[in-house]
């Protein structure tokens, strides 16, 4: 997890947080469940990483995403 990129994107003026594993490889998008986060895939997304580029985003009003237009977490 070392190499791995936080960041966030804006989107219908919504701050999304995201986690990624990166490299030039074809990407992987998991989606959480309703009680969690995107990190919830940390020991899946390690066991693909040398093979996908994993990304695993927070929904809306999860992890470190905005609940609403213009908020964060």
């Amino acid at each position: 997890m070392t190499n791995w990129k936080t960041a966030f994107c804006e989107t219908n003026k919504i701050s999304l947080h995201y986690t990624r594993t990166g490299g030039n490889k074809p990407p992987l998008i998991l989606l959480h469940g309703l009680m969690t986060n995107g990190l919830c895939w940390t020991d899946l997304a390690r066991a693909l990483e040398n093979e996908y580029d994993v990304i695993m985003p927070d929904a809306r009003g999860h992890g470190r995403s905005g609940s609403a237009a213009g908020s964060a977490r």
